[in-house]
């Protein structure tokens, strides 16, 4: 498919609902968030007030993809800067959240959503610990402009950033984006398996046909030794 070109901007509050719309899109066929995402409505919301928080903090970079002749947002992307001397306020919640629900399916979106975020601070922190580094904390594009690069040149954006500051890149793959990540330069350093049975709805019946799951925690290495 032919390449999209598109310009790369920083996000404002007034493109919430278009970033949100786009984060829901492109999850629309991944199964462990059909699992989690219970609530398109309310996940929208959560995800409206995460980007709200990341978007009016410094430490953070979110930035959109856009069309230059129609100025449509295409996809966007969110990066933390970590031990940066000017981010000491860069804890922002990242895992989006739901309004509590007493439904044994919304119980198990909830248990999922918690494992999966506890995972990703265990891996993650322990490789970022005590480093300099930019986080890549979310990449999407919307389903109508995916496999035109859209979501390479967001996530080169970060990368040349990183590669200015002499610091590593962080970030967490699910199955559809490593193959992305490794032909841009990430390496898988550690890895988590999740075997979906456990956790969808009759899985555990054998039904669904829910199946294993892996999230990659990969690097990409500074190419330069930053200033002694």
């Amino acid at each position: 498919m032919a390449t999209t070109s598109v310009i790369i901007e920083a996000a404002t509050l007034d493109d919430l609902s278009a970033l949100a719309t786009i984060h829901i899109a492109a999850f629309t066929n991944d199964p462990a968030v059909q699992i989690m995402l219970t609530d398109p409505a309310k996940h929208e919301e959560s995800v409206i007030e995460m980007l709200k928080q990341q978007i009016s903090n410094p430490s953070w970079f979110v930035m959109k993809a856009v069309d230059p002749g129609t100025g449509s947002v295409r996809g966007w992307a969110s990066w933390l800067k970590s031990g940066y001397d000017d981010t000491e306020q860069g804890n922002v919640d990242q895992t989006p959240s739901s309004d509590d629900d007493n439904s044994p399916e919304d119980n198990q979106s909830k248990d999922l959503r918690a494992y999966v975020a506890a995972q990703q601070q265990r891996h993650l922190g322990r490789l970022m610990s005590g480093k300099k580094c930019l986080k890549l904390d979310s990449l999407f594009t919307h389903p109508h402009f995916q496999r035109q690069g859209v979501g390479t040149t967001l996530l080169r954006w970060g990368t040349d950033v990183a590669v200015g500051d002499h610091v590593p890149c962080y970030l967490a793959s699910t199955p559809s984006a490593y193959s992305v990540y490794c032909a841009n330069g990430f390496q898988a350093r550690e890895w988590i398996d999740i075997d979906l049975r456990n956790w969808g709805p009759g899985g555990k019946d054998g039904y669904r046909g829910w199946g294993n799951y892996r999230f990659w925690y990969m690097e990409k290495l500074a190419k330069n030794p930053g200033p002694l």
